[in-house]
Order: C-alpha cells, then structure tokens, then sequence
C-alpha cells in the first residue's frame, strides 16, 4: 500500500474526531483465486498546527467594585490538532498581574477559558493592563500563539469629593447685601472618581443655628 504525493491530512479527514480510521476494502484475484481483504488504517495526528486565537486583540472591561475571584469568560483558541497535540495551556505573560487564566475542560470535551481576578482593582492607582495570552500546544516540539490582552478597569463610585486639608473658606458680607448674592467663588475640592458619571455633585453649607445661607 502506498501514500500518494498529496500525503494525509487527518484535520481534514477527520477534523476533531479522537481517532481518525480510514476503512476500505481490497480485491486481489488471479485465474486460480479471488480474494476481498477488508482494511482499516489508523492515521496518526502530527503537531503541524499551532493554537489560534480568533482575534489578535482581546479587550475586556472589569469594574474596581467587583469582587476578588471574579471570572470572566475568554474566547479559547483553536488548535485543530487533537490530544497532546491540542491546545493543553493558556496562561498571561505577566505573572505579577492581578489576573490569572484557568483552562479547564468539561465533560463534553470542550475547553473554556475565564479570565479570574486575584486582587482588588483600583482604577485611580492603574486603569489598565495590557497583557499577553499566551496558548501552547502538548507537541514535541511545541507550538504556541500569543494574543494582545486588554483590561479596562471601569470606575465605582468609591471615593467622596475632597477639599484641601485644614481648607478654610471665610467670607465678608455688607449687611445690605441682596438676597441672592454670590458669596464664595469658585470652591476648590478634588475628586478622585469620574464623578460625572455617579451624577451631579451638590456642595452645601454646614448650618448651625443659620438659615439665612445655603
């Protein structure tokens, strides 16, 4: 039996299968004899594939608020390759991120991926990371592939407004001033959030024993 020029390609074949059998039969007959010998042949995967991710840039948003061991679902590179051969580790280049990468395999033989936060995010100290995923193959040698991962760290409203410390605002007002009169202006106070997205920011005056002022 002999292999043709072209080879096998088992991918196309038999694609994702767990074996790939070619089943076929052979006549081989003379004047004296006819004989019909049936054939399986077992095609053999060889790591010519590498892992691909379906896009070279992976953006992904995750608010400050949320909670350490947060998981979030990743797209899982395709290795059209099977078994050792196939995809078998997706992991970050960084690995003093405050993120890791789980692979994990279900019963279906399926593989999925989750993005899992390992610290508290605080979007004032670093609103982004951008990182590499890096999937490798069980080949010997292997294969790998490497996508551009971007995590934008959205804000929580976790700050209040600040004014400068031991800030103190004194003002003078004739006593025929109209009701109305702009008394303070501008106020300087900081605000580490975006605060215009947690809604408007009201400053009012701390009365005692006064409602003349607001």
């Amino acid at each position: 039996m002999t292999v043709w020029d072209v080879g096998l390609d088992r991918e196309r074949l038999c694609g994702q299968a767990p074996q790939c059998v070619l089943a076929f039969n052979v006549v081989s007959f003379s004047q004296e004899q006819f004989l019909l010998v049936h054939l399986e042949v077992l095609v053999r995967d060889i790591n010519d594939h590498a892992p691909r991710f379906p896009r070279a840039q992976i953006p992904v948003e995750v608010s400050e608020g949320v909670a350490v061991g947060t998981r979030i679902a990743l797209e899982v590179p395709v290795d059209e390759d099977v078994g050792a051969n196939g995809l078998q580790s997706l992991c970050l280049d960084k690995p003093h991120s405050p993120f890791r990468v789980e692979l994990q395999t279900r019963a279906d033989g399926a593989q999925c991926a989750d993005l899992v936060l390992l610290q508290e995010l605080d979007r004032e100290s670093q609103a982004t990371y951008s990182l590499g995923l890096v999937a490798q193959d069980g080949g010997r040698p292997p294969r790998s592939a490497t996508a551009a991962l971007s995590v934008r760290v959205l804000d929580a409203n976790d700050h209040g407004p600040a004014f400068p410390q031991g800030a103190v605002a004194e003002v003078e007002l004739a006593e025929d001033a109209p009701v109305g009169s702009l008394l303070l202006d501008p106020v300087s106070y900081t605000h580490l959030d975006v605060y215009k997205r947690q809604g408007p920011l009201v400053i009012k005056t701390q009365r005692q024993n006064n409602q003349m002022l607001h």
